[in-house]
């Protein structure tokens, strides 16, 4: 799929383009939100492929129907294919607001833990949410 011809094609709303090629050059976490079927996988894939982070790799959680524990073991094997932050990566969390609490505490525990060592090592993660943030308690 073509994504930086998509990003300008008609089924994209123009005032997301800028926001988009914005995200897709620089280094910072993306929140995404919207109304179901409104294509939020798809601007994440385009913010991932558009800028530098199309040399690395897409990771994506459906949060919707996880287990704690079937959620904590993606996490883990996620971070763990990447090296714990060493390699930049792009993680996509679908529906992450269907989480448990418990489940969101440890995403933003696991994603604080890879931010600090990579901040060590000036390397990256983008971390899309597809509907809601995280919730911290």
């Amino acid at each position: 799929m073509n994504y930086p011809e998509l990003l300008h094609s008609p089924i994209i709303p123009p005032s997301v383009v800028p926001l988009a090629e914005k995200a897709a050059n620089n280094n910072a976490a993306v929140l995404i939100q919207g109304e179901h079927g409104t294509e939020k996988e798809l601007i994440a894939k385009i913010i991932h492929y558009v800028g530098d982070w199309k040399y690395y790799r897409f990771f994506k959680i459906e949060c919707k129907a996880q287990t704690e524990d079937s959620f904590n073991g993606q996490l883990f094997r996620i971070f763990k294919e990447n090296n714990f932050g060493a390699i930049p990566a792009t993680l996509y969390l679908k529906e992450i607001g269907e989480l448990n609490p418990y489940s969101q505490s440890s995403c933003w525990n696991w994603s604080k833990t890879v931010f600090s060592k990579m901040a060590q090592r000036k390397k990256s993660l983008k971390i899309s949410d597809s509907l809601h943030p995280l919730q911290r308690t």
